[in-house]
């Protein structure tokens, strides 16, 4: 297996873990606007997590495909980016609209299987963004383009 790499790729998955976690607890205490926007369909995707707090980790990079299915699931593909290098990454899971918030919770896979979890503010039917600045000090930017 790829013995050299698997620690800091651990490393990173694990930053990329907690920051999602994060970004997750911040929008959920975030109030609603969204409602009967729908977002099933093909988006392009970007999600990015920044360590500025005392530890500065490397920062953890994606870009990924996402389809979001009327039965309530997602996946998506793409690459994932960090002190580890670049690989390919995909995932499986749910989506659901908390309000304006547009989450995914579910099982990703890069070098190894790991949680995986997705949260962007639904701006419009066609844009989802937002920036977090999460109490451990990790900046937390997504953004995702309607492509289909």
């Amino acid at each position: 297996m790829l013995k050299g790499t698997d620690r800091p790729a651990r490393r990173v998955l694990k930053q990329l873990r907690s920051a999602a976690l994060a970004a997750l607890i911040a929008f959920v205490s975030v109030p609603a606007v969204a409602q009967g926007v729908d977002v099933t369909g093909s988006w392009a995707c970007t999600y990015g997590v920044r360590d500025t707090g005392p530890l500065q980790r490397p920062a953890v990079y994606m870009e990924f495909q996402m389809q979001v299915l009327p039965c309530g699931s997602a996946q998506g593909q793409g690459t994932m980016a960090g002190g580890a290098g670049q690989f390919p990454m995909s995932f499986q899971g749910n989506w659901q609209l908390v309000g304006s918030d547009f989450i995914v919770q579910g099982q990703m896979m890069a070098l190894y299987p790991a949680p995986f979890a997705f949260g962007a503010m639904v701006l419009n039917s066609s844009q989802m963004s937002s920036t977090i600045n999460a109490p451990d000090g990790n900046v937390i930017a997504s953004t995702c383009q309607r492509i289909g």
